[in-house]
């Protein structure tokens, strides 16, 4: 009996052990994760969160989720620009796979398989909000979002759609989280603000003025403080995982580069990492190496959700279930391939917790311990050390690089390129992203210079600083004749002041320098339209067609230019291929439907036209075109219904009040047939317009007389003659008269067949 009483002792004595030893990693997450917020934060440098050590408040909102959550010392971004990166945090998988390796000329492709998918499939609704053009739905990152806004109000790079500060992303991510507070959701939060041009609003501005990028960085906490009040407001803080993370960093002038994309050195690629756990109130330190591809699997594991099939991170959650902050040794994969664009070898690297190496011509090792600033290269002194991590390098490429990852590059759009070049974007120029390896081609090292003008001659374009922009773009062509970068920007500059003749023959150059890339010669086609040489514009459109068929914006241009000439037959078969590429194109489908129309398909016109407003609703000019094509076909009643949704939409359309105006007046056995309706809309259109051209005065005046008002109707046509006879335009008098003698013989004007 003694004996048993005592195993009882023992054996509740061990279960206390093991209580105390587990309750530490059950604590942070002993209440249920419900929801998922991922914020990423682009651009920002973990050294500048003031969790990270920075030497001034930057971070308060961020601190205190680090303060009761597990924090990251020592994570890597794989790539150090936006859309690769991102393509790696929502997938969990490095470059070589997902086969995204810049901002431009690249799309997420559909077979990888994206972390909303996967939380989409287990019940969880999934939306985000984006802060800059870089991830627009285009590029392919809204896989499994049920909502992903992309649609800025306050833009910040003049008139082009660019990018937003993130008080509006806030907004529409608390509008959101409000509606669906009763929902199990997950959803991503993307900040832009920290990126070039460092511009935050007070009180940032002022109080971080001797540094702006970290006035940026605490504009941004001071967003997402206002995500967590939200959170607390409506009871959802405390079943929610918050995860803040950075894309990649800024390099701030550090080995010479301003911002990032270009070198992969820590300053580029170390990033902040904060998982904030339900309940969570012990805080944690990891110093070990991770990644930015850890996160979704740690989520997926967080949520008992299996992870994609392809996932090259691992599950950090090890760390704080098992309360050992260090973990075996890894090395995480680093890449930028932006040098191979001034035809560089790219920068190909691993990092380890103490060490990095960078294959390239010149081949670089750092001791991160020892040196951080990377200045002392190791490779001639420790060539054991950099061979064994180039073979580390070497087994992750065997393991991760996807024979078909080829499948995410695409041809850019120009006006994506424009975009993406007004975010700092050199752009325009495409990557030779195969990983071969040629010890002949130049260093990076050596190209920044190269890299450094070109930028430059971007800001001078976004500020339409032409004159500097050309003079720079001078410089480019001197330093690399045969490069070319420096001729498409001297082109652009060109074109911005209006010098097509120049500006076509340093287009010209640039596309006998790479005949290959089919926005060189698209945007030769550009500058022959807009001199009026129609048929070198059709050649130039079609070269660019060769090389890529499926440039939708190419198909549009040509169409556009075969109806100025008429050529409707060659216009709709252009205009049939933007529909094949993009089937949601609700302009193209408007203009098929115009150029069927011109060739008497009234019917197939009319199908289009119909698609069209299926997709844009909105679209007065489509509304004006289906009700004409009614018209003609005999179906007047609908028409007037598509005339008066135009003047809904667009309260100017002066083509829709003519016709309204007509149909009411003039079609006396129509059921619809108000001639004091048609009076109202005359006037109403005639002083939206202010009296201008003498066809709505002619109309009023057939309204009028229509409505048995013959005094007002000669008034109307009275002026109506005097506005063309001022004009000098005497074709429509003729008619004018003889309208003007019918209604002061008391006679309504009654149109013949039409």
């Amino acid at each position: 009996m003694a004996s048993g009483n005592l195993r009882k002792v023992f054996a509740a004595l061990a279960l206390l052990a093991v209580a105390a030893a587990c309750a530490w990693w059950l604590k942070p997450s002993r209440a249920i994760i419900r929801n998922v917020l991922l914020i990423s934060i682009d651009t920002c440098r973990a050294d500048h969160l003031s969790c990270y050590g920075y030497k001034d408040a930057t971070t308060p909102n961020i601190d205190a989720l680090a303060q009761s959550g597990i924090l990251f010392e020592n994570a890597i971004s794989p790539v150090p620009l936006t859309l690769p990166a991102h393509s790696s945090m929502l997938t969990g998988t490095l470059p070589p796979y997902h086969g995204v390796h810049g901002n431009t000329g690249y799309r997420l492709d559909d077979s990888i398989a994206c972390l909303p998918e996967t939380l989409g499939v287990a019940g969880f609704a999934t939306a985000a909000a984006v802060g800059a053009f870089v991830l627009d739905s285009r590029f392919g990152l809204e896989q499994g979002f049920e909502a992903y806004d992309d649609t800025f109000e306050d833009t910040l790079a003049g008139n082009l759609i660019v990018q937003r500060r993130g008080g509006e992303t806030t907004d529409r991510a608390l509008e959101w989280i409000e509606r669906n507070k009763d929902e199990r959701f997950f959803y991503f939060l993307h900040y832009y603000d920290p990126h070039h041009n460092y511009e935050a609003p007070e009180p940032f501005a002022s109080r971080f003025a001797s540094h702006p990028y970290a006035g940026e960085i605490a504009y941004t906490d001071d967003c997402i403080g206002r995500v967590i009040r939200k959170l607390k407001e409506l009871d959802l803080y405390e079943s929610t995982l918050i995860i803040v993370v950075g894309d990649h960093g800024e390099m701030l002038g550090e080995h010479g580069e301003h911002d990032h994309g270009y070198f992969i050195y820590q300053g580029a690629v170390r990033i902040p990492l904060i998982f904030r756990l339900p309940g969570g109130e012990t805080p944690m330190r990891i110093p070990s190496l991770v990644g930015l591809v850890d996160i979704v699997p740690t989520v997926c594991s967080l949520l008992d959700v299996a992870p994609p099939p392809e996932v090259h991170g691992r599950d950090l959650s090890v760390y704080w279930k098992q309360g050992d902050a260090r973990q075996p040794d890894r090395t995480m994969y680093c890449e930028s391939f932006y040098p191979t664009s001034y035809g560089a070898n790219p920068l190909v690297g691993v990092v380890s917790d103490r060490f990095k190496f960078i294959r390239t011509t010149r081949p670089e090792l750092y001791d991160l311990v020892e040196d951080a600033a990377e200045s002392d290269n190791l490779v001639p002194t420790e060539p054991g050390r950099a061979k064994t991590l180039s073979d580390e390098l070497d087994a992750i490429l065997e393991r991760t690089l996807r024979d078909d990852s080829q499948q995410s590059k695409v041809a850019p759009d120009q006006d994506d390129v424009q975009r993406l070049q007004s975010l700092g974007y050199t752009g325009g120029h495409s990557f030779n992203d195969t990983f071969d390896f040629d010890p002949d081609k130049e260093d990076p090292k050596d190209n920044l210079g190269f890299h450094l003008l070109t930028q430059k001659v971007n800001l001078f374009l976004n500020a339409k600083d032409f004159d500097r922009a050309r003079i720079h773009a001078a410089e480019m062509i001197r330093q690399k004749p045969d490069h070319v970068s420096g001729h498409k920007k001297m082109a652009i500059g060109l074109a911005e002041v209006e010098d097509y003749a120049q500006a076509i023959q340093f287009a010209d150059k640039a596309a006998r320098l790479d005949p290959g890339d089919a926005l060189n010669f698209a945007f030769l086609g550009r500058l022959y339209d807009t001199v009026g040489e129609t048929d070198r514009a059709i050649e130039s459109y079609r070269q660019s067609l060769a090389i890529d068929p499926d440039n939708a914006a190419a198909h549009h241009e040509l169409g556009r230019i075969h109806m100025i000439r008429k050529e409707f037959a060659r216009a709709a078969e252009c205009f049939r291929n933007v529909v094949r590429i993009q089937p949601d194109a609700s302009r193209a489908l408007s203009d098929l439907g115009n150029a069927c129309r011109a060739q008497g398909k009234l019917d197939e016109a009319i199908s289009h036209y119909e698609r069209s407003l299926a997709i844009d609703p909105t679209a007065a000019f489509v509304h004006y075109n289906l009700g004409t094509a009614l018209t003609a076909t005999g179906r007047p009643e609908t028409a007037i219904s598509h005339f008066r949704l135009a003047i809904r939409h667009a309260p100017g359309h002066t083509g829709s009040y003519q016709n309204l105006v007509w149909l009411l007046a003039t079609d006396t056995d129509a059921p619809f047939h108000d001639p004091a309706e048609a009076v109202r809309l005359a006037q109403k259109a005639i002083e939206r317009t202010n009296h201008r051209g003498y066809e709505l005065a002619a109309l009023l005046a057939i309204a009028h007389a229509a409505a048995g008002d013959f005094p007002n109707a000669v008034e109307a046509a009275e002026r109506a003659i005097a506005i063309a006879q001022q004009a000098n335009d005497p074709a429509p008098l003729p008619g004018l008269k003889a309208k003007l003698e019918l209604f002061k013989a008391r006679k309504p004007y009654i149109p013949g067949p039409r």
